[in-house]
């Protein structure tokens, strides 16, 4: 007797087709081990998907697009379906970099699933996707103007919104929100001591 399990949540977008990749993926890579060109295997694994009748684009040419202007232009390794896009690496594991030149190529189209593919010395692979919704502005400020109007929302406590990354390497004074100490207000102590 069949035990009926209810799905609590949607299946994923483009599920069928990434994890037909996921399974080419492996099969290439337990085929061919670890060490070869990422060129030998972006062709291994377009062979075995072509094979189980996926149409595969190779080096697909896409352009990023600016306020109706194009202002770069990149290839994908691959994109399977032209639902999904597949970026192939042979490095010694999946790091930070590899995954944001995915999901920069993922911001940058109207692609919405990503596949990271790493030939490494293990196999390894990410999944990643970013709805079309999600890349739209979502009433971020567009102007100095319009950031100084939610400088409120972003100087809060624990909880709220805060400027300051690591990545910024903003040095923050102690007592100031990183806000604070690159927008100064008129009103701001720092202006008034000086």
């Amino acid at each position: 007797m069949p035990i009926n399990i209810p799905v609590e949540h949607e299946p994923l977008k483009h599920g069928h087709i990434s994890e037909a990749i996921i399974g080419a993926f492996y099969e290439v890579y337990n085929e061919l081990g670890h060490g070869l060109l990422e060129s030998v295997y972006r062709e291994a694994l377009a062979c075995e998907l072509a094979s189980k009748g996926l149409r595969v684009e190779r080096e697909k040419m896409v352009k990023v697009q600016f306020r109706n202007q194009t202002v770069g232009v990149f290839r994908t390794d691959l994109v399977i379906g032209d639902a999904v896009i597949v970026e192939l690496k042979c490095a010694r594991t999946i790091d930070r970099m590899l995954e944001a030149q995915l999901l920069n190529y993922l911001k940058a189209t109207d692609y919405e699933v990503g596949l990271l593919l790493n030939f490494g010395y293990r196999p390894q692979f990410r999944r990643m996707f970013l709805s079309n919704l999600q890349k739209q502005t979502r009433g971020h400020p567009t102007s100095l103007e319009e950031f100084r109007a939610f400088r409120p929302l972003l100087n809060g406590t624990a909880g709220e919104a805060r400027v300051r990354t690591e990545r910024e390497k903003i040095r923050v004074h102690p007592r100031k929100s990183a806000v604070d100490q690159l927008f100064p207000s008129p009103a701001s102590p720092a202006r008034n001591r000086q």
